[in-house]
């Protein structure tokens, strides 16, 4: 099991017995985990802007309902040079809160913000090496994924939505991303919120323009 997988399992677990007596209600399960601000250097020069997000929701398209854990990141990042930047969505998906829960790609996945969505822009799409079980859309910068991108600094709803399988419905998961952490209280849940990682976020990606405007050999 991808180590990942087996740290968000574990840290649901951790959460359940605290909802024992709204076991019935599955929504008290259901919602953004955390979500963490990850600057991304190389050589010294900041390289993007990452959200890094823990999201559990329910798969009514597929699993019946069931709750299916996800985690991936947002992130802005420039190439190499420095000359042009994307913006690339990683999801990863879990059954959970089974132990023994396997890591599962999406077969395709998106953003959708009340403005914009990345659904029907050009993308390339890789599994993550270093994260079995994920998968990696890479969007280039047109309107919509600038929109996108404006609204998720702008802190507006996020919606995640993916499929398993070509032609498939999509399983839609709201996504706060103000949401720093999730800890356990009698009434079942209690999220701390902060907009810390959203400003991060917005502060960094401006930063990654600013280098990329001043290259003279950018595109």
């Amino acid at each position: 099991m991808p180590r990942w997988v087996r740290q968000l399992l574990l840290s649901i677990t951790f959460l359940l017995p605290y909802s024992a007596a709204h076991a019935a209600d599955l929504s008290t399960l259901v919602g953004t985990v955390g979500v963490q601000f990850q600057p991304i250097q190389a050589g010294g020069k900041r390289q993007g802007c990452s959200l890094v997000f823990s999201v559990v929701g329910q798969d009514h398209a597929y699993r019946r309902g069931a709750l299916v854990a996800l985690v991936g990141n947002i992130t802005f990042w420039a190439n190499q040079d420095q000359t042009a930047a994307v913006v690339s969505f990683k999801l990863g998906t879990t059954m959970a809160p089974h132990a023994d829960a396997e890591a599962e790609a999406p077969f395709f996945a998106y953003l959708q913000t009340p403005h914009s969505t990345t659904a029907t822009s050009k993308f390339f799409q890789y599994e993550a090496p270093d994260t079995p079980g994920t998968r990696i859309f890479a969007y280039a910068l047109d309107d919509k994924v600038l929109s996108v991108l404006k609204d998720i600094v702008d802190g507006a709803p996020v919606t995640i939505g993916f499929n398993r399988a070509k032609d498939g419905l999509d399983v839609m998961v709201p996504l706060d991303l103000s949401v720093a952490e999730t800890t356990p209280s009698e009434t079942g849940f209690s999220r701390r919120h902060s907009k810390d990682m959203v400003s991060q976020f917005a502060v960094c990606n401006a930063e990654v323009a600013r280098q990329i405007a001043h290259q003279p050999n950018r595109k």
